[in-house]
């Protein structure tokens, strides 16, 4: 059974009018690799098949454990939707400036670990290590340790000067702020990616009628 998460007093329905920004949203359309639109930035992303469904997702994990000091840190993060192929421009996807974007991503954690769905957005002058990350309505996610895949919903609103823009879903564990209960390999899946313009829905007098998403 497919669980869901989402912001309390969000409309968490998708609008029917905008389409899906995620190409490969399932993982279906490439067979080793997830594809263009998906780029880390720390950690390791595979595509990975759930033997008993059959069912292609992605696989975000930790691939190694740095230093700070003292401390041992794990982080991955996946930057999702556009495109990152040229490190001095911007990545993610095009955007509309001042606009509310809805999202929808299903996610399994087979381990416990601490999880966020952030936007990061990239104006014109900023190049593809230097976008700002942006907190989404979810923000920090409570990863629950479960067999079952949740669904999380939210949105997040670009900036005025911001030109691209991608959905980041990221896993850590910094020993400077939590006991590390993580290791190299420890991993989460995710699926069914879902990101769209939030549009306004025309009322039957033709004035406009507040945001509808529908999924």
């Amino acid at each position: 059974m497919k669980k869901l998460f989402a912001a309390a007093l969000l409309v968490t329905v998708l609008a029917a009018s905008a389409q899906n920004i995620v190409k490969n949203s399932d993982f279906n359309a490439h067979a080793q690799k997830p594809g263009p639109e998906f780029r880390t930035n720390g950690g390791r992303l595979t595509v990975f098949t759930e033997e008993a469904a059959k069912n292609r997702c992605g696989k975000l994990e930790f691939n190694k454990v740095r230093k700070i000091g003292k401390f041992s840190v794990l982080q991955a993060a996946v930057w999702i939707g556009g495109k990152y192929t040229v490190n001095q421009k911007p990545g993610g996807f095009v955007c509309k400036p001042d606009t509310t974007y809805d999202f929808s991503i299903d996610i399994k954690t087979p381990v416990k670990v601490s999880g966020m769905i952030r936007a990061t957005l990239w104006n014109d002058k900023q190049t593809l290590w230097y976008g700002k990350t942006q907190r989404t309505v979810l923000a920090k996610i409570p990863l629950q340790v479960s067999n079952e895949w949740t669904t999380y919903k939210g949105s997040f609103k670009t900036n005025a000067d911001s030109v691209t823009a991608s959905l980041t879903l990221s896993i850590g564990n910094d020993e400077r702020y939590a006991k590390l209960i993580n290791k190299v390999g420890d991993y989460i899946l995710f699926d069914n990616i879902v990101i769209k313009e939030r549009v306004e829905a025309p009322a039957a007098d033709g004035k406009k009628a507040a945001p509808t998403t529908e999924k």
